[in-house]
């Protein structure tokens, strides 16, 4: 689930909630594959408890601990993007 405006953001910065997986556990995953992501909101980065940014958005627990960051470079490559899909897969 996308958090946020769609329209009003910096273009290159996603914050994105996934139902059934814990944030921490795919930041880690995907860390080691070379990928650097955020959990939660800019503003409860390094917190272990539920973003409340992600839960003024209407969000529950569940969806504010499986929200992920994603800053963005202007080109994104295949390889990280299976990656990403790889390590979301994984349970």
């Amino acid at each position: 689930m996308f958090n946020g405006n769609k329209v009003n953001r910096l273009p290159n910065v996603s914050n994105i909630s996934f139902r059934h997986i814990e944030g921490e556990g795919l930041l880690i995953n995907l860390d080691l594959q070379g990928v650097a992501v955020s959990t939660g909101s800019a503003c409860s980065s390094g917190s272990l408890e539920p973003s409340p940014v992600i839960r003024a958005l209407g969000h529950n627990d569940e969806l504010a601990r499986g929200a992920i960051r994603f800053s963005l470079v202007k080109i994104i490559n295949a390889l990280t993007l299976i990656i990403l899909w790889k390590c979301y897969q994984k349970p």
